[in-house]
């Protein structure tokens, strides 16, 4: 369930901000097992800068 959680946290996260499937697969591969939305929000902001 974690995983399912973190996966609808990462899509709404990209889709707000950038509208690119690429940047999901990108921020699947950099978050850990206990990473929250705030660490979504932090990796993905980086992301785009």
């Amino acid at each position: 369930m974690p995983k399912l959680k973190i996966a609808s946290v990462i899509g709404k996260a990209v889709w707000d901000q950038t509208d690119d499937i690429r940047d999901v697969i990108s921020i699947g591969k950099l978050v850990q097992k206990n990473d929250g939305a705030e660490e979504v929000e932090q990796i993905l902001s980086a992301m785009t800068k």
